[in-house]
């Protein structure tokens, strides 16, 4: 076990020195680990020594979950912000120009809003399966599906989808390992 924090909490509470509850980071064996640790001093039967209780909680599978909660919502907000940014700027642009502007320009910047808009409602709608998935609400039904039409029907949605909106799922970091 490698955390001088750790053992120098344990040594204070042997020492007779009750310390508040602590969390510490411990390294096993190249392994990071977090921990929640209590402890007592406690006087030996015998009275010449003291003893020392501790409760100790393993947090490693809640740090974890919350460092990939955090990174989540931070590429979730990214993915979110980019196709917003760039709807905000074509509009500012039409708003400021629109009465001066060629009739094609106008068309090409309202076809990248509209492209951009649906990039984000596939996003959103992405998002809410996710937590509708993840919330453990009924609202799935199980039934008999012919597997060929299912996948083929899947295949067609993602045609639809814009080009964006497919590179996402080829790429090696969102290929489900």
């Amino acid at each position: 076990m490698r955390s001088a924090p750790f053992l120098d909490y344990v040594r204070a509470t042997r020492a007779g020195s009750p310390l508040p509850r602590q969390e510490f980071e411990i390294v096993d064996r190249q392994t990071l680990h977090w921990i929640e640790a209590s402890g007592a001093p406690i006087p030996s039967p015998d009275g010449k020594s003291q003893w020392a209780l501790f409760v100790i909680h393993d947090l490693t599978s809640q740090r974890k979950l919350e460092r990939i909660r955090r990174d989540f919502v931070a590429n979730a907000s990214h993915e979110l912000r980019t196709p917003l940014s760039i709807i905000k700027g074509y509009v500012e642009t039409l708003m400021d120009g629109h009465e001066t502007m060629a009739l094609d320009d106008r068309t090409r910047f309202l076809k990248t809003i509209q492209r951009h808009s649906d990039r984000l409602k596939y996003i959103i709608d992405d998002l809410l399966m996710l937590s509708r998935l993840e919330s453990g609400i009924p609202g799935l039904k199980f039934a008999s599906i012919e597997l060929a039409a299912f996948f083929l029907g899947l295949a067609e949605e993602y045609r639809r989808r814009p080009p964006t909106m497919r590179s996402w799922l080829t790429r090696p970091d969102c290929s489900g390992r």
